[in-house]
């Protein structure tokens, strides 16, 4: 029987829903989600090296899944998602369409989320932000003011998790 230690138990959100993370020292490597509980097991030195690399590729997948769905109905082109650990940023758009997000963003609401990929995204037509861009974040997501707000009041608490 393998001994399992459980330690530091804080709770931390995935896209707005609260989980209770469980660190336990292991020389297996992985992560699972189980009803509540985010299982992270890992030497004891890389729980938080563990459960960072799963965060990303889990925001990784879930903002593709949501762009690919915008490009294909907006017909917004891009041509590469990448995951950053920018500290002052949460998204940004290049002029070769490479979109940029903050991996922290798994940690916000779904809508915050939503509106991040959506602002980046717009910036596929219009590289500013200029009245029509306004418009055009509008037009794909109304209440976008909403989690704009959100953002501006809550992005720095995104932070204190890991």
């Amino acid at each position: 029987i393998e001994k399992e230690n459980y330690v530091n138990t804080p709770n931390i959100p995935l896209f707005g829903k609260e989980y209770l993370l469980l660190n336990i020292d292991s020389i297996r490597n992985k992560v699972q989600i189980k009803e509540n509980v985010i299982h992270v097991d890992s030497l004891p030195n890389y729980h938080n090296k563990t459960l960072i690399k799963f965060l990303q590729n889990k925001v990784f997948l879930e903002i593709s899944d949501i762009a690919n769905r915008l490009s294909r109905k907006y017909h917004l082109k891009f041509s590469k998602i990448k995951i950053t650990n920018a500290k002052t940023r949460w998204g940004s758009c290049s002029s070769n369409l490479i979109l940029r997000f903050n991996w922290r963003l798994v940690f916000a609401p779904r809508e915050v989320l939503n509106y991040v990929i959506i602002h980046e995204m717009c910036h596929l037509v219009e590289m500013n932000h200029s009245k029509s861009f306004w418009d055009l974040v509008e037009k794909i997501y109304p209440e976008y003011k909403t989690a704009k707000l959100w953002l501006k009041e809550n992005g720095n608490s995104l932070y204190r998790y890991l």
